[in-house]
């Protein structure tokens, strides 16, 4: 028979694991974007760089990501007039911490976007959209938000992960209770479906029907339930590469100038 304390202590453990994210390092490429831009001294703490001059717009990163894997959308939004500030999130990237949770992210947007003023549009990738959505909820100044590869279900995710991260299917309850636990909310309070249907601001919805990450259903239960967004399909970007695409960046950008008359 399992000894239930070990049982637990295992899913403290399994919890703990859940929140911290690995640190990507810096590649050469990273170090060349964050010397073309101006690194700021967040009041949040939280690391930086802005680049271009305008209306600013903030960028959110996913998973285990950093700041400059939005490489490929900063010059054209300069180009477009805008400042782009891209931030690395709690415990990624150059952000101090060692654990973070999509509530905590969404907290850290919410903080940054106050110091920068009323944002263009906030933009998030997966963990970063759904922390975006999350700090629309909690009062964003932000024109419109576009969200890119967005997981909906963060119960589903957290189930996910444990499954893959050898949590029986007995367990999975008591995961969840403490995810919750730990977070300070119920886990189905943040799916982001639940949290977009309380939202009004202009939203764009990207994701490719080729994502093996998240499934474009998670895309279409946001959009069904984000009052006036918008979804926008794409093909052969997957999960990742849908960053580099340069259509889905200017469909992002004219989106944004849509409704620049509003900002």
């Amino acid at each position: 028979m399992s000894d239930p304390t070990l049982i637990q202590e295992q899913l403290h453990l399994k919890v703990e694991q859940f929140f911290k994210p690995r640190k990507s390092e810096p590649t050469p490429r990273d170090f060349d974007l964050l010397g073309q831009g101006r690194n700021l001294w967040t009041e949040c703490g939280l690391a930086a760089t802005a680049w271009g001059e305008g209306p600013p717009v903030l960028l959110a990163h996913g998973w285990e990501s950093r700041r400059t894997h939005w490489a490929a959308f900063v010059p054209l939004f300069v180009e477009s007039g805008y400042q782009v500030v891209s931030m690395d999130a709690p415990a990624h990237g150059d952000s101090p911490g060692e654990q973070v949770s999509v509530l905590q992210y969404g907290l850290s947007i919410l903080r940054l976007g106050q110091e920068l003023g009323p944002l263009a549009s906030v933009i998030g990738h997966c963990f970063g959209g759904s922390a975006a959505t999350i700090a629309c909820r909690h009062g964003l100044q932000t024109h419109c938000a576009i969200l890119i590869s967005t997981p909906s279900s963060i119960s589903t995710l957290c189930v996910n992960w444990a499954i893959k991260n050898g949590v029986t299917s007995e367990g999975i309850p008591r995961f969840l209770e403490l995810v919750a636990q730990k977070v300070g909310v119920h886990v189905n309070d943040l799916d982001i479906s639940r949290v977009a249907s309380e939202l009004s601001h202009p939203a764009l919805v990207i994701h490719d029907q080729g994502d093996d990450e998240i499934p474009l259903s998670e895309a279409m239960a946001i959009a069904a339930a984000w009052k006036g967004s918008k979804l926008l399909v794409t093909e052969r970007y997957g999960h990742n590469r849908i960053l580099i695409a340069k259509d889905v960046i200017r469909q992002a950008i004219a989106f944004i100038k849509e409704y620049k008359s509003m900002v």
